[in-house]
Parts: structure tokens; sequence; C-alpha cells
């Protein structure tokens, strides 16, 4: 979840836009030598358009990866984690299961369930 949804954009989007970017700045004697260019090299030197568009994808990748960050750290904030039986035996805490079915009943007349039970409804 928050792996995923941090990950993924810089994967995805951010990295290629990245790449692709400084790779089209980079002049052929500059790929023989191995020197990458700087940022001021890129952002004169690359067509204004593909520029403008490599940009609003990076800056949409970065906004959801971090709003779904966000929204996996509420998720881990308000989980309710209960301990498992066998540390129970270690804690002393006693633990009353109250099983509940949920009562779905179909039909014209509400009185089909799952159960074929006739009074469940």
């Amino acid at each position: 979840m928050i792996p995923g949804a941090s990950t993924i954009p810089m994967g995805c989007a951010v990295l290629p836009s990245l790449f692709y970017l400084y790779s089209e700045a980079a002049t052929e004697e500059e790929w023989r030598k191995g020197k990458i260019p700087t940022l001021k090299e890129v952002l004169e030197r690359t067509d204004k358009t593909k520029l403008i568009i490599n940009l609003v994808i990076i800056f949409g990748a970065v906004l959801g990866g971090v709003l779904g960050s966000y929204q996996g750290v509420l998720k881990l904030l308000k989980a309710n984690f209960t301990e498992p039986c066998y540390v129970r035996l270690f804690t002393q805490t006693t633990y009353n299961s109250t099983f509940q079915v949920k009562n779905v009943c179909c039909g014209a007349n509400r009185d089909i369930n799952v159960f074929n039970m006739t009074d469940f409804c």
C-alpha cells in the first residue's frame, strides 16, 4: 500500500521523464565523455513543449504518490489490530468471541436465505 503508492509513480513516471529530458539535452560530445548536463542546460536545450509535457507528468506523478502515501498512512493509523490467540497465552488477556451471522434474505417475500432456514428471515 505505502511502498506502491510512493515507488510506482517514481519508477513509472518521474524517473523515465527525467531520463528522457536529460538524454535529450545531452550533446553527442557529452555522451562520449560521460558528462551529464546540468539542470540549467536541460531547461535551455529542451524543446519547451516537451519540457512542459514532461514537467506536468512529473508533477502529477509526485502529487499522486504523495496523496497515495498519505492515504496509506491514514489507513494504517486507523487500523484496529488485535493480538493473535497464541500471544494471549502470555498476556493473560481474556477474549470473548462473539459470532454474528449477517442476515441476508432474498426473494420477493424476503424469505430465501443461504442457510435454508425458514425462521431465519
